[in-house]
C-alpha cells in the first residue's frame, strides 16, 4: 500500500470528481473518517491521505492518520479552507484519501455456496453505494454491474457505501458476458419484476444463485427477464408501483439470508 509519489495536488483531487478523470487515471477520491479508515485497512492501494487538522476531531480520525503514516502512506496536512475546496460534503470531516480502483473479472467470482448480486444499468450513485453497503452486510460474493452503469467510484456512491466498497468485489461487464458466465457456472438467476407471479417472500432461494435487479426507471430488459431462471415480485398496495432500488435489493437479500439461516438451524 506504499505510494509511488510523495504528494498530490488539491487540483488533482478535485479533478477526480469527474468520471472521465477517474477513468483516465484509474484513481478515486473518498472522504469521511469511516470510509477512509476502511480504505486504509483494506487491500486496496492507497496513494495519499489529505487531512485538515483543524477539522479532524481527535480519537478515531487522528488515529486513522497515524495508521496511514505507519503503513507508509504519504499524509498531507492542509488548512480548513483548502480541504473544503476538495470536499463534496456540506460539513467536511477533514480527511480524504486517493487510491487505486480495484476491479475484478467475472471468473474471479467464486459463489460456490453463496450469492452474487447483478445490477442492470443502475443510474443513481447513492442507490449504488447503499446497495454495496447492503451487499457487504449480507456477505455477498460479488457485485456485477451490467451495461452502462453509474460509477461505483463516484464520490456520492463511495459516501453512501460508508467504506463497504473496499470489501465487495466489483465487476463491470456487458449483458452477453454476464449471461455466458452464469450459464457456464450453472448458476440460477433470480430476477425481479412488478409483473412476476411469485412473491419474493415465498420463493425458495437455493444457493448458490445470482440476484438480478433492473435499473431504477426501466427495470430489467426483456432479454434478461427471459434468461432468468425465475422471477419474483415485491407486492405493493395503493398507488405505489415501485420501490427504491436499494430498498428492493435489501428486501430480497435479507429474505434469502433469513432462509439460509433457518436452513442451518
Amino acid at each position: 500500500m506504499r505510494a509511488t509519489t510523495p504528494t498530490i495536488s488539491l487540483r488533482a483531487c478535485r479533478r477526480l470528481h469527474s468520471r472521465k478523470e477517474r477513468r483516465r487515471t484509474g484513481l478515486f477520491v473518498v472522504e469521511g473518517i469511516r470510509p477512509v479508515r476502511a480504505a486504509i485497512e483494506s487491500s486496496h492501494t492507497i496513494e495519499h491521505v489529505i487531512h485538515a487538522p483543524d477539522l479532524l476531531r481527535e480519537g478515531f480520525g487522528s488515529e486513522t492518520v497515524d495508521i496511514a503514516r505507519a503503513r507508509g502512506i504519504p499524509c498531507m496536512a492542509v488548512g480548513r479552507r483548502a480541504f473544503a475546496s476538495i470536499s463534496t460534503r456540506e460539513n467536511p470531516h477533514g480527511i480524504a484519501c486517493v487510491g487505486r480502483q480495484a476491479w475484478h473479472t467475472l471468473d474471479d467470482l467464486r459463489p460456490d455456496s453463496g450469492l452474487v448480486v447483478a445490477l442492470h444499468e443502475p443510474q443513481d450513485p447513492g442507490n449504488l453505494g447503499t446497495i454495496i453497503r447492503t451487499c457487504e452486510a449480507v456477505g455477498v460474493d460479488g457485485l456485477i454491474l451490467i451495461g452502462n452503469a453509474v460509477d461505483p467510484w463516484h464520490p456520492a456512491a463511495l459516501r453512501a457505501a460508508m467504506g463497504a466498497t473496499f470489501g465487495v468485489p466489483l465487476v463491470a461487464c456487458e449483458e452477453a458476458s454476464f449471461l455466458d458466465w452464469a450459464e457456464r457456472r450453472r448458476l440460477p438467476v433470480v430476477g425481479t419484476s412488478d409483473h412476476a407471479e411469485t412473491d419474493y417472500a415465498t420463493h425458495r432461494y437455493d444457493r448458490p444463485f445470482v440476484l438480478l435487479m433492473g435499473s431504477e426507471r426501466q427495470g430489467l430488459p426483456s432479454t434478461l427477464e427471459a434468461a432468468a431462471t425465475s422471477m419474483v415480485r415485491i407486492p405493493m398496495k395503493g398507488s405505489v408501483d415501485s420501490l427504491n432500488l436499494s430498498i428492493a435489493t435489501a428486501l430480497v437479500l435479507y429474505e434469502a439470508r433469513n432462509q439460509a439461516l433457518r436452513t442451518m438451524a
